[in-house]
């Protein structure tokens, strides 16, 4: 237990986190009713987000927080503004569609509930609920699974792709504005040996998070650190037990389990809430011990870089959304403010390229594809390649492209071409990539990949006159 005073500025604490989610509710629900807009035109509700499922991740981990506090007699203020907060954090929910979110919201609740009500695993009255309760958990994962299975299997994907991205580099990591492109080069790593699965994996996008911030640090900054993330956090949720505060516990399992299939770490808001609850397991412990500020400092630490790191990159993009350039002498003096940006890398490549300094132009398209997963960079470095004659170094990145994101229909046109140019001229390779353009189903089309079509089914209708 802890001293009146520090019990006092705990709570008040405490009571901050559910106004601080208030006030993210309140965003969610004018969003709801259309009063104000949210930061994504593709869903209804975003909060402070630009997604739906960080936004009901941040509610569900202060859920198990406001569960406790609704409880105690002895102060009905902060009661009744956490049951306010559970009312409406239960009701918008639903709206938001991110399974994980409502998985860590449930068991961190389950955690504060079970100690609420005293539930002792060790009475054998209660071995009944247990198993009930493990096979609705079944039935609950069955059908959330069932909702969405093409994300579903699309998520454990990346993990996959995620954990060949961390051993590559297992001790020193990429860095962390270069986990993006260490999963591009995975994910095209793993279709080049794999071609049978770009069928199966036809709907996969371009990877920029591994969607496991346990994998994305590991990605970033190697193996130890993320093991040493997570043990953490298991420490800091036994501390918390231990101090008897169910409620921090609650709410830093369910960030835990939502960072198991999210990217929490990419947000500002979910890197200040964990650091602050963690810092409160401490400021409620009466004997703190050199393990408690560890675990504490490393959370601390990896929230803190990613603030930094998160806030540079957010930045870089908004400068530079501001800039007009329309000369590579304008491009060079923002070189070494925007190198962290792709979309100004890609531009300046694109620039040197129109000017024909195509060796320059892949140099810089070579440092996108190393903080940027979008093979558009590598389509460029191959067409380069081409002007400058180097037919099979052209080959060589268009069919990386290919690799990289199976279903778009440039590379494989591009290829088309490639093949058809009297100096290579491969008329099987050729009708291959027609082939493939015809059959592939990319998420957009529009006149661009109309025309790509007719163009390949011009090139399979002249071989095949050519044949008769």
């Amino acid at each position: 237990m802890i001293n009146a005073n520090r019990q006092t500025i705990y709570k008040n604490l405490l009571t901050c986190i559910i106004l601080w989610g208030i006030f993210e509710l309140v965003i969610g629900y004018l969003q709801l009713f259309g009063f104000i807009r949210n930061n994504n035109f593709l869903y209804k509700v975003t909060g402070s987000f630009f997604n739906p499922g960080p936004y009901c991740g941040f509610l569900s981990t202060i859920i198990p927080t406001a569960l406790w506090l609704s409880f105690p007699a002895d102060n009905s203020y902060i009661r009744h503004i956490a049951k306010a907060y559970i009312i409406g954090a239960i009701i918008i929910l639903p709206f938001l569609s991110s399974r994980i979110g409502w998985i860590s919201a449930i068991i961190g609740s389950a955690i504060v509930l079970s100690h609420i009500y005293n539930f002792d695993l060790r009475k054998r009255k209660n071995s009944i609920y247990i198993f009930i309760g493990i096979l609705l958990c079944v039935l609950f994962l069955y059908v959330l699974w069932h909702l969405k299975p093409v994300s579903a299997a699309g998520r454990i994907f990346l993990w996959r792709i995620g954990i060949s991205a961390a051993l590559n580099k297992p001790f020193a990591g990429v860095g962390w504005n270069h986990v993006a492109g260490a999963l591009g080069n995975a994910q095209e790593e793993f279709f080049k040996n794999n071609i049978e699965a770009i069928s199966k994996y036809s709907a996969i996008g371009i990877p920029q998070y591994a969607f496991n911030e346990y994998i994305q640090i590991a990605v970033s900054w190697g193996i130890p650190t993320a093991i040493a993330g997570l043990v953490s956090l298991i420490f800091l949720i036994k501390s918390a037990l231990n101090n008897k505060n169910y409620g921090i516990a609650g709410s830093i399992t369910a960030f835990a389990i939502f960072a198991f299939a999210s990217y929490p770490l990419q947000f500002t808001q979910f890197i200040i809430l964990i650091c602050l609850l963690s810092s409160l397991v401490l400021f409620s412990t009466i004997n703190a011990q050199t393990y408690h500020y560890l675990a504490i400092t490393i959370i601390c630490i990896i929230g803190i870089i990613g603030i930094y790191n998160t806030y540079t990159r957010n930045s870089n993009i908004v400068e530079y959304d501001n800039y007009i350039c329309n000369e590579i002498s304008e491009y060079e003096e923002l070189f070494s403010l925007m190198e962290s940006n792709p979309h100004f890398l890609f531009d300046y490549g694109m620039i040197l390229r129109k000017n024909k300094r195509l060796h320059e132009s892949n140099i810089i398209m070579h440092k996108a594809t190393e903080i940027s997963s979008d093979p558009m960079p590598l389509n460029i470095i191959g067409r380069n390649y081409e002007d400058l004659k180097q037919y099979h170094l052209a080959e060589k990145y268009y069919k990386r492209a290919c690799y990289r994101m199976p279903k778009l229909l440039y590379p494989h046109y591009l290829l088309m071409k490639l093949y058809g140019r009297p100096e290579y001229n491969n008329v099987n390779l050729m009708t291959s990539e027609a082939k493939a353009i015809l059959t592939l189903n990319p998420d957009i089309n529009n006149e661009s990949m109309a025309w790509m079509r007719k163009e390949a089914q011009t090139c399979l209708d002249s071989l095949a006159g050519q044949a008769l």
